[in-house]
């Protein structure tokens, strides 16, 4: 089961992390390169429902080429720890709505505050344009990501 999160972006309220990274454009790596990425931050979580690597550089695809909406790649990034995909994130157009589809953070680097800071770079980027919100899903259970997102200010829809 998923529960629905929306952020109401507030242009009078910046997000500030306290240890800014280079956040990358997506178009600066490959397909390849962030679909392991992103196998390896689902393999054996509660999101986990036994894809392959090939599978997960599939959906990574399915994304970038519009799969979930256009991507709006000034929210859309990815950090990388040396030399290494480690976290990314991928937000879509849907009309006066952001959507994320994806946020993630390869397995061993996680807990160092990447997802949060791929996050408010999105949100910062969105502020002063045409999106009135943004939208995300996460699966029941996942704690460690509707804390991150409660604790940002996103609040579960009904």
């Amino acid at each position: 089961m998923k529960k629905h999160f929306i952020y109401n972006i507030d242009d009078s309220r910046s997000l500030v992390d306290p240890k800014p990274l280079t956040i990358k454009a997506l178009h600066t790596t490959t397909v390849q390169q962030l679909g392991e990425a992103f196998y390896s931050a689902y393999l054996n979580t509660i999101d986990y429902e036994g894809e392959t690597v090939e599978q997960a550089v599939a959906e990574v695809e399915k994304v970038l080429t519009g799969g979930y909406g256009p991507v709006i790649e000034a929210a859309s990034g990815y950090l990388t720890i040396n030399g290494v995909v480690a976290a990314a994130v991928f937000v879509t157009d849907r009309g006066s709505r952001a959507f994320i589809p994806y946020i993630f953070t390869r397995s061993k680097c996680k807990n160092r505050g990447l997802a949060r800071q791929l996050l408010i770079n999105a949100i910062n980027k969105l502020k002063h344009t045409e999106y009135n919100q943004i939208e995300l899903y996460v699966t029941s259970g996942n704690v460690y990501a509707e804390q991150l997102y409660q604790g940002i200010g996103f609040v579960t829809v009904p």
